[in-house]
């Protein structure tokens, strides 16, 4: 079961990234001329909360259940702090992941209880701005201390 969560895991990050450097340029264009678009910005934000939910739910699985790094570092957690790619498959990955969930949502609500969307585009670009850059930092890249590849195959 580890490996299609995997392969699913790493598949939707793409998607994830995609749609969210998609909505860091549109909340700071959408400044300059909000109206028509604003709706189709909003729809995007949805969709952006639905996969970072997907993911996280797929990432929680993999983490209690499947994974064997997690597994393996949580039979020794004092150990497994002084190894970086135990500490950061155990604790940093998904904590900061869970960061960038609460931020997507913190977004979405955000826009979604504005009486006046255009308003609030700067906080939001703000909010999605920050949860791009820790979402840079986390993945684990193929040139980062943890590599992995770009695509599973």
């Amino acid at each position: 079961m580890y490996h299609p969560l995997l392969y699913i895991h790493s598949y939707f990050r793409w998607g994830i990234l995609m749609l969210l450097v998609y909505l860091v340029f549109q909340a700071f264009q959408l400044q300059k001329k909000p109206q028509p678009q604003m709706q189709q910005f909003g729809k995007g934000l949805t969709w952006y909360v639905i996969l970072l939910d997907i993911q996280a739910l797929i990432g929680f699985l993999m983490y209690l259940f499947f994974s064997p790094a997690v597994n393996h570092a949580l039979q020794n957690f004092g150990d497994a702090m002084r190894h970086t790619d135990l500490r950061f498959w155990a604790v940093e990955h998904p904590i900061l992941m869970v960061i960038i969930l609460i931020l997507g949502h913190i977004a979405k609500i955000k826009f979604k209880r504005s009486s006046s969307p255009e308003n609030s585009l700067k906080g939001i670009g703000i909010l999605l701005g920050i949860s791009l850059v820790i979402l840079l930092l986390v993945i684990p890249w193929p040139f980062s201390w943890v590599s992995r590849p770009f695509f599973r195959f």
